[in-house]
């Protein structure tokens, strides 16, 4: 013990315990605090009763004798908090260039084992600034999990641990999955097996146990967690693959069983795995659903999301069932019944996998879509759809390429009254058609003095409606809308008012919606469609037709807005219309069908007038 100590001791002026303790706090010696941190002593006066201490954050304290040896826990020089106290800028160095080394001294210091938590408080902020730590940390974990020294846990909750050198690493790893509760732990600790798999000599000994216990977790892990049960049985047909010695019982779980379970909700349950996991799931499907797997996907299809759609539209193609897919695809776009998601992957694929289904009838579908999710009740998120639109600039030129000039018109005065761009947005994309058909200028510029719309034909029912339509939005939808701005205007700042903005756009789109209307009526000629020329396909004709399977069809061709499919009502505008229109008696004509690339040879049978005496 140091002479003054002892003296102070002999005199009664400082008890033993307080002695012994001040001893091992020598001047230079380090220390902690549990509030103050890593210290350094830097000097005594034990006549004074104090000791003086630099702390990180706290230089030049004085403490009492008596309080010092109850406050303080002596520090080895070696401990990695001494040496960032004393050496802070050297063990910097370090982390940039042996993380590793830096890692080991820590868990040195802690007894081989600490959690994250106490990890990232000796390291972060100090030694690695905060702003870098993050992406040196998954440096550094990417290199410890190739060293079979360290444990690095897949939670934050469990230990960080440095292996004895005595330690067997294969035992470590078999014990981690074996006593490991959590499934998808379980699956993280199989790939440090088959990242080390040199490290068993034996391993359909030292191994078949893991594999026994993946099937019996999985099984019955299933019901409530079926992604990680589907995940762990992965793991282990890795594991089979590596070591071909181990063996699966055949009564155990197996993939095909487990994908059978929760069939309408496999969607969701591949989603949560990542993409070479979903692509090994997929590849089970076959034997799990028979010959109709093609349909379990495709009603996965419209929940996937643009990646989603990609992995499992290439997995049909490449398993020879590329036509089912594209008849799949095809009907949904006629039944506008897919997602914005699936039709921006057709967009996107309009040239690659999707080249088969896409048609004029595209454009149509698109702006279906954009106006059902703008007005839908779900919450407001970003449209992967409309973001295709506009970031794409030949997307509009490939859909209007072989368009007429009526449907250019169409698909453009569609775009001016969506609600789901903005005034910019919509300036943008207008362009893109006048720049592939300048002929359109005059309707967005509203100059139709240089070209006259063509005259369109209507019941006088429909033309009825259709004014009864335009009185609505005159006397009811916009008087209203105008009473939401005005209330909305009252909630304050308009910068960050969104129903004001909402109330705006609305505006916008009613405006639109009544210029386009009030511009078809002035457009419109009325007919009760009496005395048709009978002596060709004609307005206000019934025509019977016949194919070359002799199939028979009766088609009634009549006004522009009078279609109705069901009833075998076709308007004159239509293809279909178009196609028949001047044909006579005897005469064929090609009428389009479901695949745009294909028509249908059909002979005019009969000529009958829609309208006759007895329902006249």
């Amino acid at each position: 013990m140091d002479e003054e100590l002892a003296r102070l001791l002999e005199s009664a002026k400082i008890d033993r315990e307080t002695a012994t303790k001040i001893d091992r706090l020598p001047p230079g010696a380090f220390c902690t605090h549990k509030s103050w941190g890593v210290g350094k002593v830097d000097s005594w006066d034990l006549l004074g009763d104090r000791l003086v201490i630099h702390f990180e954050a706290k230089p030049g304290h004085a403490m009492k004798l008596q309080f010092a040896a109850t406050a303080l826990s002596p520090l080895p020089a070696e401990h990695i908090l001494a040496r960032r106290f004393e050496d802070r800028a050297s063990l910097s160095k370090l982390a940039e260039e042996d993380p590793v080394e830096l890692v080991r001294l820590v868990l040195a210091s802690h007894q081989n084992e600490m959690s994250l938590d106490q990890f990232d408080a000796v390291v972060k902020g100090t030694i690695v600034s905060e702003g870098k730590y993050k992406s040196w940390w998954d440096g550094a974990k990417k290199r410890l999990r190739g060293d079979r020294r360290f444990v690095i846990p897949s939670k934050r909750n469990q230990p960080m641990q440095l292996r004895r050198d005595d330690q067997c690493p294969a035992e470590d790893m078999v014990r981690e999955v074996l006593q490991t509760a959590d499934l998808r732990s379980k699956a993280k600790a199989v790939e440090s097996i088959l990242r080390n798999a040199d490290a068993f000599e034996s391993p359909e000994q030292q191994l078949q146990q893991v594999v026994n216990d993946l099937s019996d977790s999985a099984q019955k892990g299933a019901k409530l967690m079926l992604s990680q049960a589907i995940e762990l049985l992965l793991a282990r047909a890795d594991l089979v693959q590596r070591f071909p010695d181990l063996s699966v019982d055949p009564a155990h779980a197996q993939l095909a069983d487990l994908l059978r379970l929760e069939r309408d909700g496999l969607g969701e349950t591949l989603r949560s795995l990542g993409v070479s996991r979903q692509r090994q799931a997929l590849e089970a499907f076959p034997e799990a659903f028979g010959e109709r797997w093609t349909t379990v996907i495709f009603g996965m299809l419209n929940t996937a999301g643009i990646r989603g759609v990609g992995e499992l539209a290439k997995f049909v193609v490449d398993q020879g069932r590329g036509d089912e897919l594209d008849d799949f695809l095809r009907v949904g776009l006629q039944q506008r019944a897919h997602t914005s998601d699936l039709i921006a992957w057709i967009c996107k694929e309009r040239k690659g996998r999707a080249a088969n289904v896409v048609d004029l009838e595209l454009a149509a579908v698109i702006m279906n879509s954009l106006e059902r999710d703008h007005f839908g009740d779900e919450t407001r998120r970003t449209n992967r759809l409309a973001e295709t639109l506009q970031e794409d600039p030949e997307l509009i030129p490939d859909l209007i390429e072989n368009a007429d000039l009526n449907m250019v018109r169409g698909f453009a005065r569609r775009l001016m009254m969506s609600p789901a761009f903005d005034q910019l947005s919509v300036k943008s994309l207008l362009a893109r058609i006048v720049k592939r058909h300048p002929q359109i200028q005059d309707l967005i510029t509203g100059n139709q003095a240089e070209e006259r719309e063509e005259s369109i034909i209507v019941s006088w029912e429909s033309l009825e409606a259709k004014q009864k339509e335009l009185d609505h939005l005159v006397n009811v939808l916009q008087p209203k809308n105008r009473e939401e701005i005005k209330i909305a205007r009252e909630y304050g700042d308009l910068r960050e008012n969104f129903e004001y903005k909402a109330a705006k756009q609305q505006e916008a789109v009613l405006r639109r919606q009544r210029e386009e209307t009030e511009r078809d009526l002035h457009r419109a000629r009325g007919t009760d469609f009496s005395s048709p020329d009978l002596s060709k396909c004609s307005i206000g004709t019934y025509v019977d037709i016949e194919d070359e399977s002799g199939r028979k069809e009766t088609f009634c061709i009549l006004g522009a807005w009078d279609s109705d499919p069901d009833k075998g009502i076709i308007a004159y505008t239509t293809g279909a219309g178009q196609a028949l229109v001047g044909k006579a008696i005897g005469e064929t004509a090609e009428l389009p069908t479901e695949d745009a690339s294909k028509t249908r040879l059909v002979t005019i049978k009969a000529i009958r007038p829609y309208r006759t005496s007895s329902n006249s």
